[in-house]
């Protein structure tokens, strides 16, 4: 599925980072990001996820 949406978002242009697996400690290494979009379910999300996410100004 990820590499389905990096070959569709490339098309238009768009090349975020797209990151596959067990996200409940977020992706450090490239944070901070603008937005997170999940393609799963939660109940909660996950502080890792709000802290490497930046502030809406």
């Amino acid at each position: 599925m990820a590499a389905r949406a990096r070959t569709a978002l490339g098309r238009r242009g768009m090349y975020p980072t797209l990151v596959s697996g067990d996200g409940l400690l977020g992706y450090a290494e490239g944070a901070p990001y603008d937005r997170v979009i999940a393609t799963c379910g939660m109940r909660t999300i996950p502080a890792a996820w709000i802290e490497q996410t930046r502030p809406v100004p």
